[in-house]
């Protein structure tokens, strides 16, 4: 399975590596044995799509049955006050730009909650071949913590403002709301990664990997 393992590292990339193997060394001479949870650039975009699609299908056939409208009428309420002009289109895509910068900044705030370095244990980065920012986590975290602050940006900025738009009736707020599903995408597979991964009853902390897609497990032995 090709993890993109050769890839050149940035220079924040690196010095995060860096960190990352003395607190891996760290660990291990405390006993703690590493399982490696990562994955590749394609399989986490294909499990994404996999896992995220049947929400979106769900939370679509819930807006057309309570707002009774067909599906090219919550289409076109979408996007009719947007891509009619340039302008519109143009404030599109800097809603959805600027949610975006809102969603790394959710996964850092969730995260440095349960960091001992608080924000300090926190890192942003965009990983210019794939299009993909990112928001790392320098420091152990339990399960719970970990999840917790995977799933955040889709509960915040997805499931909650899509029911809350299919309440009000509002199209433009539930097409939204199911992008940043969508984006959520990723960390949803990895939640679903971290939840199959069992350390049978064993103490376990889970770390950020540095450069790579998903984590590293680390149980006491």
């Amino acid at each position: 399975m090709n993890r993109d393992t050769k890839r050149e590292l940035t220079a924040d990339e690196a010095k995060r590596n860096e960190h990352y193997e003395r607190e891996k060394v760290r660990l291990e001479q405390e006993g703690y044995k590493s399982y490696d949870l990562t994955t590749s650039v394609l399989k986490a975009n294909v499990m994404a799509v996999v896992l995220v699609l049947p929400f979106v299908a769900i939370f679509t056939i819930i807006y057309l049955m309570v707002n009774n409208v067909t599906g090219w009428e919550l289409f076109r309420g979408a996007l009719d006050d947007f891509v009619d002009t340039p302008l519109g289109l143009l404030l599109y895509f800097a809603i959805f730009f600027i949610l975006v910068i809102v969603h790394e900044l959710i996964h850092g705030v969730s995260r440095a909650m349960y960091a001992k370095s608080g924000w300090k244990s926190i890192s942003f980065g965009f990983i210019a071949k794939n299009l993909t920012p990112y928001c790392a986590c320098n420091e152990p975290l339990t399960k719970f913590a970990y999840i917790f602050g995977a799933m955040m940006p889709a509960v915040v900025l997805g499931f909650i403002p899509g029911i809350i738009s299919i309440v009000i009736g509002n199209a433009f707020v539930f097409f939204l709301s199911m992008v940043m599903i969508l984006a959520g995408g990723g960390d949803i597979h990895t939640t679903l990664v971290l939840l199959m991964f069992k350390p049978n009853g064993k103490k376990a902390i889970y770390i950020d990997h540095p450069y790579l897609i998903g984590l590293t497990a680390f149980v006491k032995e």
